[in-house]
């Protein structure tokens, strides 16, 4: 229905469970039918009609609508941006601008001016997303916010949850300026992007460079609003249950789960909108928290060699397995994302000599297919996320420090390696 007749070289019609009539404009060639069930499960709206129960059509069910769904929101959205009108909420001072887009998701505009000198700021945005929704599952975005004060924006979002419950609590820093975090919305995680006003005036800048950082990372957030939701809708409780710190699997899985979704939005955002500035970027942040990591651990176990303090060292050694596996998994997932899926490193480039230097060369090669391999599946169940906890023990190792599972399973145990 949707398709332009004048440029649609085949038609498949099913007239029966074993029959499929074929139309074939003249000057094309016979498609490849091997795939029909799954494309035509893709194209149908609600309904997919088999002749057997055979697990191959479950599967295939599974893929409902997925073409129809980005065709019909493209076409509405189109029709009705200019029919709808825009709800306007001024703040104190009219210092922000809120606007209720037609995708059910919110535009906030903190300190950039009236509605008149924003109005390209909110179409660019706007389209920018009708874009990206016709490849990713956006259900699961709250918002977007461009803010001048972009840290008083990130701290004063409406989380609707006990922050300090869920490792869910912190941000997910994409880069400097700009981080998403979760929110509950009518019991449904979602995400809410906050952006600094600079790369909204980036966005819709003469400069191409920068505008094309900034589309980089608006499409950052949005690829996570779909992590979001793709995790959601296989462990609804993932995002909001409490770790205690006698689950071990559960608190060494609180250092690596930003880092998995770290990889994913950067390997989809590359897909998107890569921009070689990007890729400069994440190495720096790579090098930095590695950098600080290290720092921090070394300082951790001076002091706890002489005034030992297992919770401390725990709490710092599992805060800098953190920042290394986020770095590190942001960087791999960009250069996925562009097509390079072997991490080879420079020996003499800075990232390879630091890499190098704690015998990590190995690690990062496995991290990456590890990654990769994850995000390739199409369904999770924990002990899926929970088989990356490896890899906090292992970057931890590298440093001197040995995480096990206690013997009665009441937590985690941690220790200083003597190393020469």
């Amino acid at each position: 229905m949707m398709s332009n007749i004048v440029t649609t070289p085949t038609v498949v019609m099913p007239l029966t469970s074993e029959a499929l009539l074929v139309g074939i404009r003249p000057g094309s060639t016979m498609p490849d039918l091997i795939n029909f069930n799954a494309c035509a499960a893709a194209c149908s709206h609600e309904l997919f009609i088999t002749a057997s129960n055979a697990p191959i059509f479950a599967e295939v069910a599974e893929q409902l609508g997925e073409t129809w769904t980005g065709v019909i929101n493209s076409a509405v959205q189109s029709a009705l941006k200019e029919a709808l009108p825009t709800e306007k909420v001024l703040g104190d001072g009219c210092d922000e601008l809120l606007f209720s887009a037609p995708l059910s998701y919110q535009l906030s505009f903190i300190g950039l001016g009236t509605e008149e000198e924003i109005k390209p700021l909110v179409e660019k945005t706007q389209r920018l997303v009708a874009e990206v929704q016709q490849r990713l599952d956006l259900e699961g975005l709250d918002g977007i916010t461009f803010a001048v004060g972009f840290q008083d924006a990130l701290d004063a979002v409406e989380r609707s949850f006990d922050i300090d419950a869920t490792p869910e609590g912190f941000p997910d820093h994409i880069a400097q300026g700009a981080a998403t975090v979760m929110v509950l919305r009518d019991g449904v995680a979602k995400v809410r992007i906050v952006l600094n006003a600079a790369y909204g005036v980036s966005l819709v800048g003469q400069e191409q460079k920068d505008n094309e950082v900034a589309s980089y990372l608006l499409v950052a957030g949005l690829a996570q609003a779909c992590t979001f939701s793709s995790n959601g809708k296989v462990l609804p409780e993932y995002f909001l249950e409490q770790v205690l710190t006698s689950d071990h699997d559960g608190i060494l899985h609180c250092a690596v789960r930003k880092a998995i979704r770290a990889y994913r939005y950067a390997r989809i955002s590359a897909e998107i909108a890569a921009v070689e500035l990007v890729e400069e970027e994440f190495t720096k942040y790579m090098v930095q928290a590695f950098g600080n990591a290290y720092a921090a651990l070394e300082t951790a176990k001076d002091e706890h060699s002489v005034n030992p303090d297992f919770p401390k060292l725990f709490e710092v050694s599992h805060a800098a397995a953190r920042d290394m596996l986020i770095s590190a998994a942001r960087l791999i997932g960009y250069r996925h994302g562009v097509g390079e899926f072997e991490f080879t490193l420079s020996d003499e480039s800075e990232l390879g000599v630091v890499v190098a230097s704690r015998q990590l060369v190995s690690w990062i090669d496995v991290f990456s297919k590890d990654l990769c391999r994850f995000w390739e599946g199409e369904a999770w169940a924990r002990d899926d996320f929970y088989a990356l906890n490896i890899h906090v023990e292992r970057i931890l190792w590298a440093n001197g420090i040995i995480l096990w599972r206690e013997p009665d399973g009441h937590g985690t145990m941690i220790m200083v390696a003597p190393q020469s």
